[in-house]
């Protein structure tokens, strides 16, 4: 069925300037090689632009808060990985924080994005080049919220993972040399 789907309606969705978004849940491949697989066959792949896979949370992952003595969950971290993309062709992962009663704290994400990759300096105190603030996460976090800082955090954020994909390219001479060159 989608096989015969996505070809008839590709070129509505790319004139009408739209997105497509398809949610699909996984489920075992019994008898397969691969541990995942999905209904739809592979249609859903070889049409899709993106493909973003989500992993439960791994052990580890259980965000808690104690109260009265007591742990309970209150959120989880999770990785969304992206295993097709036509954009840059590049595979990536990236861990999410993600309260039950709040969605995705990019915030937090955000601090922890550029702690791990050494955009942040500090462990117990939290500095991050841009904002002139220094402090435990938890303060760092409130600061950002309390000064309307979250574009610039997130402007911080897209530079310094533009600085990190331009580290990881790798520059080589040319394998093979233009016409011009050639003569």
């Amino acid at each position: 069925f989608l096989s015969n789907f996505f070809p008839r309606i590709t070129k509505q969705i790319e004139e009408s300037k739209s997105l497509l978004i398809l949610i699909s849940q996984t489920r075992d491949n019994v008898g397969g090689m691969a541990e995942k697989t999905r209904s739809g066959g592979k249609a859903i792949s070889f049409y899709a632009g993106t493909e973003l896979w989500l992993k439960p949370p791994m052990q580890g992952a259980k965000i808690e808060k104690t109260v009265n003595g007591q742990k309970d969950q209150i959120g989880s971290r999770v990785v969304f990985t992206l295993k097709k993309n036509r954009i840059s062709g590049k595979p990536r992962s990236v861990q999410l924080v993600l309260y039950i009663d709040y969605g995705i704290d990019d915030i937090s994400t955000s601090i922890e994005w550029l702690m791990k990759y050494g955009y942040a300096n500090g462990d117990k105190k939290i500095s991050i080049e841009g904002i002139d603030f220094e402090g435990s996460k938890d303060a760092m976090i409130k600061y950002i919220e309390d000064n309307y800082l979250e574009e610039k955090l997130s402007k911080i954020l897209e530079k310094c993972w533009k600085d990190r994909e331009e580290r990881l390219t790798v520059v080589r001479k040319p394998r093979f040399a233009d016409d011009e060159e050639e003569e």
